[in-house]
C-alpha cells in the first residue's frame, strides 16, 4: 500500500498519493460530504528534481497546492460565499509567507541573541542554544495562540481527522468513520512535527558549525 500524505482544510480534508489529489468536504448548509478531484502541476513536479533547488519549488508547490484546496473546501463549505484566492494572489501568499517565516522564525531570535553581550561575544555554542531555545518557543507560541482561535481550531480538528483517515487507508481497511476512530490523532509523517524536528536539528548542527551568516541560516 503507496504511503500518502494530506492537509487538514475548511470542514474537511485534502489528500495526496503521488499526483492524484482528492478533496473532501461537509456542507455547512446540509451537511453533505462533497469529493472532487484537484489537478496538480506536473511542470512544477519536473522542476522539483532539479538538485539545490527543488526544495524550493517542491515548498511552492505544496503551498500552491494548499491554497487550492482551501479555496476549494471554502466554495463547497459555504457555497453563498463566493470569495476565492486566485493564482496571482497564490504568489503573493507564498512570498509573504516566506518573509513573515523568515522575520518570525529566524531574524528576531537572532537580533534578541545578538542584543545580549556576553552571548554576542562569547562561545557558538550557547549563543547558538539560546537563539534556538528562543525559535523553538516563538514556534510553540505561534502554534498555542492560532490554536485559541474558533475557526483554526476547528482546522486543527480536522488535522486530526486526516491523520486518522491516513492510517485507514495505509492499513487497508474501508474508510468508514468506525475503523478510522481507532487511530491515534498523532502521526509520524505530520508536517508539523517535520518542522519541529528541523528546529532542533537545526539547533544541534549550528552548535556544532559556529555562527554561519545569516543567508546560511535562513537556507
Amino acid at each position: 500500500m503507496a504511503s500518502v500524505g494530506g492537509q487538514a482544510l475548511i470542514e474537511g480534508v485534502m489528500m495526496q498519493n503521488g499526483d492524484r489529489v482528492a478533496v473532501a468536504v461537509r456542507r455547512t448548509n446540509d451537511g453533505q460530504i462533497v469529493v472532487r478531484d484537484l489537478p496538480t502541476s506536473k511542470r512544477l513536479r519536473k522542476l522539483g528534481e532539479i538538485p539545490f533547488v527543488r526544495g524550493l519549488f517542491r515548498l511552492y508547490d505544496m503551498l500552491s497546492l494548499g491554497i487550492r484546496a482551501l479555496n476549494m473546501s471554502a466554495r463547497i463549505a459555504f457555497p453563498d460565499q463566493e470569495e476565492e484566492m486566485t493564482s496571482g494572489w497564490g504568489l503573493v501568499t507564498f512570498a509573504l509567507a516566506i518573509i513573515i517565516a523568515i522575520g518570525a522564525f529566524v531574524v528576531l531570535p537572532l537580533y534578541i541573541v545578538n542584543s545580549i553581550p556576553s552571548l554576542r561575544t562569547g562561545s557558538s555554542i550557547p549563543f547558538n542554544l539560546v537563539e534556538g531555545a528562543i525559535r523553538i518557543t516563538f514556534f510553540l507560541v505561534y502554534i498555542i495562540a492560532i490554536s485559541r482561535m474558533k475557526d483554526i481550531h476547528r482546522v486543527f480538528q480536522y488535522h486530526g481527522a486526516e491523520h486518522k483517515t491516513v492510517y485507514t487507508y495505509e492499513a487497508g481497511e474501508e474508510l468508514t468513520v468506525e475503523n478510522a476512530r481507532k487511530y491515534t490523532t498523532l502521526h509520524p509523517r505530520c508536517g508539523t512535527a517535520f518542522l519541529m524536528i528541523v528546529l532542533v536539528i537545526s539547533i544541534l548542527v549550528f552548535s556544532l558549525a559556529g555562527n554561519p551568516v545569516l543567508w546560511l541560516k535562513i537556507l
